[in-house]
């Protein structure tokens, strides 16, 4: 291939300025994809946040329950022992 110039000068600046040309446009097209790449990444990680937040929740609130449940079985248990004590020494004092 011959590239000449204005003057019909073989174009050796021309085929410089082609080739960094074509350099540049592989340079655009790889920072192009690599900016999709990390838009992807952002949204995949923004899905992931989302669904850890919502889980996160969730796991609070099953915490809070448990803690709810729990605090009102002992609670009960509290109750029923004193009652049971109370039958106990009632049974002691008829046993006498």
């Amino acid at each position: 291939m011959s590239v000449h110039d204005e003057n019909g000068h073989h174009g050796q600046k021309f085929l410089e300025v082609a080739f960094y040309q074509l350099q540049l446009q592989e340079q655009i097209e790889i920072n192009k994809r690599k900016d999709d790449s990390i838009k992807d990444q952002s949204l995949a990680i923004d899905e992931l946040q989302r669904k850890i937040k919502k889980q996160l929740l969730t796991q609070d609130a099953l915490y809070k329950d448990y803690y709810k449940i729990k605090r009102s079985i002992e609670r009960k248990e509290e109750i029923y022992s004193k009652n049971i004590r109370a039958k106990d020494d009632e049974i002691a004092k008829l046993s006498i």
